[in-house]
């Protein structure tokens, strides 16, 4: 069986890859394994259904503790997810939902665990990579842990408890040091020299010329309330002059903050219950819509026609895309290129 562990790691990682979005940020790091294992703490105690292993990349011994830490790091900070940017696979405009966080058992998914396990090893397979005679990376540097030493005190001072213990500190200077210095080494040897030339533009857009076509969208504001007596009682209330006002104040929605707006969205993009909004008038309300979300209360604000997209129009967003595959296409390779180097192995099953 052993021949198959390293296919499926390799699987495993690239798969990681689409999830999550490096946001290299900011500290030393006194070597490239840090042994920092520690008892569960209070918050994530309750996260112990894990099916996390002893895994060895390299010189680093990565034990359940520093998986279940980075679960609880990305349940706590989404922003400290630690992905590459040019793998982030949501797009602008993303039709909202009315969730005011991850349930209680989110940490109990699969899905999250195997993630959490790819983004650890995946950093340290490049950490080790780039500190390797394989590359030779300077990392006596000290300018080269200026931005991670930022993040790490601005990440504490505004973190609450998770990082209040020292150990939970040190896996943190850990995760931010090393993302920062795989981002800059990144950003100097390999991503800095991607282009994206006008001929690969007029040819996108020629093979995704359909794409271009945009339907009616429209843009909403929408208070959402948990209970229909509540929502009921703020229907009452509501009008075109306070809508943001009472949106920001009650929606349980993660775009009251805005005012409830959101959009613009195609009928296509959004929930049935806001298929009769676009029949309606700019400003008119609508009355309590019941859905498996909550209560709304909707009102269209403002209504882009249907029409068909110029490549000028376009190019922004081609040129975005084009060079986000193009990064992401070089970063595989590296990766790859770095697991050939660096060996990954678990004390249970041998050589992945």
């Amino acid at each position: 069986m052993k021949k198959y562990f390293k296919p499926v790691l390799t699987a495993l990682l690239f798969l990681g890859i689409g999830f999550v979005v490096w946001r290299f940020s900011s500290s030393p790091i006194p070597s490239a394994h840090l042994d920092l294992a520690e008892e569960p703490t209070k918050e994530n105690s309750a996260q112990t259904n894990s099916t996390f292993q002893t895994i060895i990349v390299g010189s680093t011994t990565l034990t359940p503790e520093d998986f279940q830490w980075e679960l609880g790091t990305q349940l706590n900070s989404p922003g400290l997810d630690g992905v590459p940017e040019f793998a982030k696979t949501e797009a602008p405009g993303t039709p909202p939902t009315t969730n005011n966080g991850p349930s209680e058992k989110i940490a109990d998914s699969p899905g999250l665990q195997e993630l959490a396990m790819t983004t650890v090893i995946e950093r340290k397979i490049l950490y080790q990579y780039i500190a390797s005679p394989a590359v030779a990376f300077d990392l006596s540097n000290p300018a080269l842990f200026t931005a991670c030493l930022e993040t790490l005190n601005q990440t504490i001072a505004s973190g609450g408890s998770y990082f209040a213990s020292p150990q939970s500190k040190e896996r943190l200077k850990a995760k931010l040091c090393e993302q920062s210095v795989i981002e800059q080494f990144l950003e100097q040897n390999i991503l800095s020299s991607i282009i994206v030339t006008p001929t690969e533009i007029a040819l996108y857009y020629r093979l995704h010329e359909k794409d271009f076509n945009k339907p009616l969208r429209m843009v909403f504001r929408q208070i959402v309330l948990a209970n229909e007596a509540t929502a009921k009682e703020i229907r009452h209330q509501t009008k075109k002059a306070n809508f943001a006002q009472l949106a920001e104040k009650h929606s349980i929605a993660p775009e009251a903050s805005n005012g409830g707006m959101i959009g613009p969205f195609s009928r296509e993009q959004l929930p049935s219950l806001f298929d009769g909004t676009y029949t309606m008038e700019i400003g008119e309300i609508t009355g309590v819509i019941k859905s498996d979300y909550g209560f709304h209360i909707i009102m269209p604000i403002e209504r882009i026609p249907a029409h068909h997209e110029t490549v000028s129009a376009a190019t922004p967003k081609i040129r975005a895309e084009l060079l986000r595959t193009k990064k992401l296409s070089a970063y595989q390779a590296f990766l790859n290129k770095a697991m050939n180097v660096i060996s990954v192995t678990s004390p249970n099953s041998g050589v992945f």
